[in-house]
């Protein structure tokens, strides 16, 4: 993908995240552990709700008075990022 429409497309992406607002869910009794100062990742199989989860915890956040411009998800298997590479980068031991 060409760094240009790599970067619209990004810029995109997060106009998408931030103007739109969260599905409706169900809440889980699941918590993240968090570390102070880090960003949170959430790992796991295909379809076992991860992104969900991150919804809710978004959603506890914002109710806490955090902005929601202090948060990004950004879905690595959106259809607009098909075509993205990362550049193999040799590296001296």
């Amino acid at each position: 993908m060409e760094k240009t429409l790599l970067k619209a497309t990004l810029r995109e992406l997060l106009a998408d995240f931030y103007e739109n607002s969260f599905p409706a869910m169900t809440n889980r009794l699941t918590e993240i552990p968090e570390v102070p100062n880090n960003a949170t990742v959430v790992l796991g199989m295909r379809w076992t709700g991860k992104t969900f989860l991150l919804y809710q915890r978004m959603n506890e956040l914002l109710a806490s008075g955090i902005p929601k411009e202090q948060m990004l998800h950004l879905n690595f298997e959106d259809d607009r990022l098909m075509g993205m590479t990362v550049p193999f980068v040799k590296r001296s031991i």
